[in-house]
C-alpha cells in the first residue's frame, strides 16, 4: 500500500508496568472491534523505541495512543494534536536506547518523514506498577479511547 495513504495507529507502552500498557490495549480493542476503512494500519509499539518511526514514516496520518499525564481523574481519555503538544527550547538528549514519544517524532521529522498529520489519544493512568493489569478506571476507559481513535479516522476520511 502507497504509504502516503495510509493512517498508522500506534498503540505504546509497556503491557507489564500496569497502565502503561494501556495504548497497545486500545490497538487490541480496535483489532477485534468493528473493521476500519481500507488503509488504516494497527500497530502494536509496545516499547518499541525509535525503530517504530519505520512502522509510520511518510504516512500521511499518525494517531498515537499511550498512556499520559493529563492532570485529570485517572481514565480520562483526551485527543489533540502535536500542535498543541507543549515544545520546549531545551536540548533533548538523544540515545537510542531510551527516546520517548517526543524525541521519535522530532527524529522522524529531521529525516523528513514525519507524517503530515498527527494526533493523540491520550488516557490518564493511575498507576504505573509491575503486573499485566490495568487499574480499573483506565481499564473501563479503553473502548472510549478506541472510539476516540475510530472518530479521527473518520475525520480524517
Amino acid at each position: 500500500m502507497n504509504n502516503q495513504k495510509r493512517i498508522v495507529v500506534l498503540g505504546i507502552g509497556n503491557l507489564l508496568k500496569g497502565d502503561d500498557g494501556v495504548g497497545v490495549r486500545v490497538v487490541e480493542a480496535l483489532e477485534r472491534g468493528e473493521a476500519l476503512p481500507p488503509g488504516v494500519a494497527l500497530v502494536d509499539g509496545g516499547t518499541g523505541g525509535p525503530t517504530l518511526m519505520t512502522e509510520f514514516a511518510g504516512a500521511a496520518a499518525l494517531i498515537i495512543v499511550d498512556a499520559g499525564e493529563l492532570g485529570a481523574k485517572p481514565g480520562t481519555v483526551r485527543e489533540f494534536g502535536l500542535e498543541e503538544v507543549a515544545e520546549t527550547n531545551a536540548p533533548r538528549p538523544f540515545s537510542l536506547h531510551d527516546v520517548g514519544v517526543m524525541g521519535m517524532i522530532d527524529l522522524t521529522r529531521q529525516v523528513g518523514e514525519l507524517p503530515p498529520v498527527v494526533r493523540f489519544v491520550v488516557i490518564q493512568p493511575e498507576r504505573f506498577d509491575t503486573g499485566d493489569r490495568l487499574s480499573p478506571a483506565v481499564a473501563a476507559s479503553v473502548d472510549r479511547a478506541a472510539e476516540a481513535v475510530r472518530a479521527v479516522i473518520k475525520k480524517m476520511q
